[in-house]
């Protein structure tokens, strides 16, 4: 017997890692990846608010807008986790942690979208704006309610009045978070992760092929959810989602990583390049999260600012520009950048994680 277990034991060292045995709770790089894709919307932001005919992440990958870029990888690793948080979790306590993870910083950001930023740069009085503007504003704590435009500020923007261009996103996927646990019960997620995610893969290019994008742009599956914009977003959390399912055999190779790199090099710019993009990101995506654990000793050091900073990013970037008109692209994004990991980090210590604190006590008293 201790012959036969020092084999099997050489034998499970010489094999290839695999996502399952690189994955740590509490060493990897995912809060150090969300931070940067949320500063990444920041910047790119800059560029598209400044009207700027060109960008620099989108115009060195040839992969489109680079916020867009930034939204495709955050789903990735929000598929991931969010499919682990539904694994390990009673369905109680997984809606109880995504409300909780979600809904109190789009409250502070949306008050302060509605008592601070609104007033601020509305031109009449602050009572007037909030009899007609601001407490309809309110309702974006709702998830599914949210208008990103707010009437009478920032009318210079394309389109005009908008307050904050990154919340288009939450509804989305927010939408993912409640069709997880639908598949889980329905199909299983263990066998139709990966059908799914194929799937996934023609379902959006087959809607442009046959114009049914065109003929129907505001079909939507929910309020704020339209029906081609999750379709096509759905590949990446999908991606994630099937790599945790699948862990233990996905490699984590070198190798795949170089062959991702090649491909998405290869199609860059190109008709397929959309494709290779769902194929070929999440991997390095999930490859980079799991490659060292330098993720959680941000997060023990200033805590987790990723949420706070996707919020704050658009309102702050505008009120920067309406104060310092003046200030190059660059100027503004520090400034911006500045001004707003301060609102993440009280965002953070003093709404986000008291409440998610909460959550996980009234889970284990349960």
């Amino acid at each position: 017997m201790a012959l036969g277990d020092g084999i099997a034991m050489t034998s499970q060292e010489r094999r290839a890692p695999t996502f399952a045995t690189r994955f740590d709770p509490s060493r990897n790089n995912f809060d150090l990846l969300r931070i940067a894709l949320a500063i990444l919307v920041i910047y790119c932001h800059c560029f598209s608010l400044k009207r700027s005919d060109w960008e620099p992440v989108g115009a060195t990958l040839h992969y489109g807008f680079g916020g867009l870029l930034a939204v495709d990888a955050f789903l990735v690793i929000s598929g991931f986790l969010v499919t682990r948080s539904l694994c390990e979790r009673s369905l109680d306590d997984y809606v109880f942690a995504r409300i909780a993870r979600v809904v109190p910083g789009l409250a502070l950001v949306t008050l302060a979208e509605v008592f601070v930023i609104g007033p601020a740069f509305f031109k009449e009085s602050f009572w007037t704006f909030l009899t007609y503007v601001g407490f309809r504003h309110l309702w974006n704590v709702s998830v599914f309610g949210l208008d990103a435009q707010m009437f009478g500020v920032f009318p210079d923007t394309d389109p005009p009045w908008m307050m904050n261009g990154s919340l288009w996103t939450i509804p989305i996927e927010c939408s993912f978070y409640i069709a997880l646990p639908v598949v889980a019960l329905l199909l299983g997620l263990r066998r139709s992760a990966v059908p799914l995610f194929l799937l996934s893969l023609t379902a959006y290019p087959l809607a442009q092929h046959v114009g049914l994008s065109d003929a129907a742009p505001g079909v939507s599956l929910l309020t704020n959810v339209h029906v081609f914009p999750f379709i096509d977003l759905s590949s990446y959390f999908l991606a994630g989602s099937a790599a945790w399912m699948m862990r233990d055999r996905v490699p984590f190779s070198l190798g795949l990583l170089a062959l991702s790199l090649i491909g998405l090099y290869a199609a860059a710019g190109v008709a397929l390049g959309a494709l290779a993009l769902k194929l070929f990101l999440p991997y390095l995506v999930l490859y980079a999260a799991l490659a060292g654990g330098v993720g959680s000793r941000l997060r023990r050091a200033v805590g987790d600012l990723s949420y706070g900073t996707y919020l704050f990013g658009f309102p702050v970037t505008l009120s920067v520009m309406a104060m310092m008109d003046g200030l190059s692209i660059h100027q503004t994004f520090f400034a911006a950048l500045a001004i707003t990991l301060a609102c993440a980090w009280l965002s953070w210590h003093l709404v986000e994680q008291p409440c998610l604190r909460l959550a996980r006590f009234q889970m284990r008293r349960r």
